[in-house]
């Protein structure tokens, strides 16, 4: 049997945004979900566009909030020599439950 993961997309570009950036963290999200890890993503907020994408986020978690990250540095505040393994266990710590839980994070 194959091992399934938690997997969180941290990413601003993401649908609606009609980006090109927005699509490859979409297709991310899309196929590892059909591969039958846990998917969340976890973007900001966005305000409706006339041209916004309408794509399928059905089968993934989607949570979108305003700039987490920078309000979740600056509550534990970590200075300018952050680096990314400081940034990956603070929001472990924050994802964490009672499990024993695998997060992989990009």
């Amino acid at each position: 049997m194959d091992k399934k993961y938690k997997i969180l997309i941290i990413t601003h570009y993401f649908p609606p945004i009609n980006a090109i950036a927005s699509h490859r963290p979409y297709s991310w999200a899309k196929y590892w979900s059909r591969m039958g890890n846990d998917i969340t993503v976890l973007t900001t907020k966005k305000e409706p566009k006339s041209n916004d994408l309408n794509l399928d986020c059905s089968f993934f978690n989607v949570i979108e909030a305003e700039n987490i990250i920078r309000n979740k540095l600056k509550h534990y505040n970590i200075g300018d020599k952050t680096n990314i393994s400081d940034v990956e266990n603070i929001l472990a710590n924050s994802l964490s439950t009672k499990e024993s839980d695998n997060y992989i994070f990009f």
